[in-house]
């Protein structure tokens, strides 16, 4: 199974709209290049989606499915981290060594300490928090995956 590991401010939703003015009716914003560029990721890949994001502290699963589908993210949500005390890559290493994980791409504006925890693999995008995930990181992760193919 591949997994994208996902956060989503700074990632799919920018801090620079994070005012009232931007929201959708669920009180939320999120990128429209962003939800482009994560439709073109988990396709490439034939990636489903685990929620790294601090929002899996007051959502279900099942409401993160709705919520995601509603936006127009194509790929499935399969999983959220589990909440431990060390940490966000130590939440994505229990992940993956509890399920099938074939390859993984972790997508985060703040990749402190998970750079250091992955930096032998080519798996850890660090997103521009204002900008959101684009064409540019979708880029990245397609020349990553085919490193990983070879």
């Amino acid at each position: 199974m591949n997994i994208v590991f996902l956060d989503i401010d700074g990632v799919l939703a920018s801090w620079l709209k994070m005012d009232s003015s931007n929201r959708d009716a669920d009180g939320h914003f999120f990128e429209p290049t962003a939800i482009d560029a994560l439709n073109k990721i988990t396709n490439h890949i034939d990636g489903k989606i685990v929620i790294t994001s601090t929002w899996r502290r007051t959502r279900s699963l099942k409401i993160f499915q709705d919520f995601f589908k509603r936006r127009g993210v194509e790929a499935e949500v399969v999983g959220l981290t589990p909440e431990l005390d060390n940490g966000r890559a130590e939440e994505v290493q229990k992940w993956i060594d509890d399920n099938a994980v074939e390859y993984f791409i972790i997508i985060d504006d703040n990749t402190r300490g998970i750079e250091e925890h992955f930096k032998e693999d080519m798996n850890v995008l660090r997103t521009n928090l204002y900008r959101c995930l684009d064409n540019f990181d979708y880029l990245y992760v397609e020349n990553s995956y085919k490193l990983y193919r070879k």
